[in-house]
């Protein structure tokens, strides 16, 4: 159904039934034809009735990545993440499962000791979790972004499928990371590790923990500075969170 038939749909639906949870599919819509404002106050709006509504607050992460402000969306993301996990909400972000399983009826997912599920290990069609991640307008921060599971395996990127080698290459690299770093704050009495940031001859690479094990993975171009990365892994952990993974 063409974008305008949504419109006019939802519209309708709202101005039926103002507690109508169409709002977020409207405010969705809107943003991706770049209104952002309209599509800003409807989420808003929206949210005042229905304030645990997953699909809302990342509409208004997404807005605030366009714009730049990244406390904003991390604070959104997390929010979204604390909302679709708890139980009997009613908030839950349908994107993330949709995602999994788009296309792909016989994937099934893997149980991992914390209770989590992650797609299985045919990663032909990896799923996306994000779009990239604020970028200014003359450069592109986020180069490459990911999820990678304890073993080194690909679960999510929102680059290209003909990128996937260049990826999966990235993923495996980093296997183990996560168990290193845990060693060595441990070993030295510093408590968790929350984030690790490697400045190279070519682009920072940037890591975060996340659940069962897995780690959110960017590659920032080396011309953005050290407290910027630290916020754009910020925004890509809370949201990777929020979509599921």
């Amino acid at each position: 159904m063409p974008a305008a038939d949504d419109i006019r749909r939802w519209s309708n639906e709202l101005a039926t039934d103002p507690q109508s949870l169409a709002f977020a599919d409207l405010a969705e819509t809107l943003r991706q034809q770049g209104d952002l404002e309209t599509a800003e106050r409807l989420a808003a709006r929206g949210l005042e009735r229905h304030p645990t509504h997953g699909p809302a607050l990342g509409v208004l992460a997404r807005i605030a990545e366009a714009r730049g402000d990244l406390n904003a969306a991390s604070g959104f993301w997390e929010r979204a993440r604390i909302d679709t996990s708890a139980p009997g909400t009613g908030a839950s972000n349908g994107a993330a499962a949709s995602l999994r399983t788009a296309g792909h009826p016989d994937r099934s997912s893997t149980p991992r000791s914390t209770g989590a599920s992650y797609p299985a290990a045919n990663h032909a069609a990896v799923p996306s979790f994000s779009a990239t991640i604020a970028p200014p307008p003359a450069r592109a921060e986020v180069v490459r972004s990911l999820v990678a599971d304890a073993d080194g395996l690909l679960l999510a990127s929102p680059q290209p499928s003909d990128d996937m080698a260049v990826l999966e290459a990235m993923a495996a690299a980093v296997a183990g990371v996560g168990d290193d770093a845990a060693r060595a704050m441990k070993h030295l009495n510093l408590g968790a590790w929350h984030a690790l940031v490697l400045e190279t001859a070519g682009d920072s690479l940037a890591l975060a923990p996340a659940p069962a094990g897995s780690l959110t993975v960017l590659s920032v171009s080396r011309h953005v500075p050290i407290g910027r990365v630290r916020a754009l892994l910020r925004v890509a952990t809370a949201r990777s969170a929020a979509d599921g993974f």
